[in-house]
């Protein structure tokens, strides 16, 4: 059975909630050009739509079997250098249009030497690619203040920070209403208030907790 978290996560920019200043600028972004060629850091706590989002972003540019999505302790400078080394072949390509999309979560934990190389390998983006990292708010403060690259590195990337604020409410009503779908409600939407409480407001283990019959009278 598929978990109730991917069942509903945000395929589209519209399904985001809570977010609509980022949505907007996205909206933006897309009409003005679209996404390809540039990377792309976005950070915010945890559950905010992080990955929702970059994976939307990533749809946008390649068809999702040409997108890579790994952790950042798994980047090596080989990755890197094949990032580097597919822009390469974009430019070349005239048989077909290679598109090609990674997305780089918990990007806090990339090595120094790794991050380093990412300020050749980004400058520039093939236009028919991005690379779009995502990072907890203060996991990013730390990286900006504690590797000397860390700057140069973030000049390359549009920045993209997502809120908390008035999440709450709008989760506790989306879990309620996606219980709702599944036969699994029998609370109310207080009730939801409280399990992401409980939970630190991470969806991903409230959505757990009602697959698991949490919310059943």
């Amino acid at each position: 059975m598929q978990s109730l978290f991917e069942k509903y996560r945000p395929r589209t920019f519209d399904q985001i909630i809570g977010q609509d200043k980022a949505v907007k600028n996205l909206k933006r972004m897309e009409c003005a050009g679209g996404f390809g060629g540039n990377a792309y850091w976005i950070t915010g706590n945890r559950g905010v739509g992080k990955t929702s989002i970059a994976r939307i972003i990533a749809g946008k540019v390649a068809d999702k079997a040409d997108i890579i999505e790994v952790d950042a302790r798994d980047c090596t400078l080989d990755f890197v250098r094949s990032i580097k080394e597919t822009f390469e072949l974009a430019a070349r390509c005239t048989l077909f249009e290679l598109r090609k999309a990674w997305i780089i979560n918990e990007a806090d934990d990339l090595r120094a030497d790794v991050l380093a190389r990412f300020k050749t390998c980004l400058d520039p983006v093939h236009p028919n690619c991005a690379v779009i990292f995502t990072c907890t708010k203060e996991s990013a403060k730390l990286l900006w203040e504690d590797d000397e690259d860390a700057p140069q590195f973030l000049a390359r990337c549009i920045p993209l920070c997502l809120t908390s604020r008035g999440l709450a409410d709008l989760f506790a009503q989306r879990l309620h209403d996606c219980a709702d779908a599944e036969g699994l409600n029998g609370k109310p939407v207080e009730w939801y208030k409280r399990l992401m409480m409980d939970n630190r407001n991470d969806p991903r283990a409230c959505f757990c907790a009602i697959q698991g019959g949490a919310a059943l009278e």
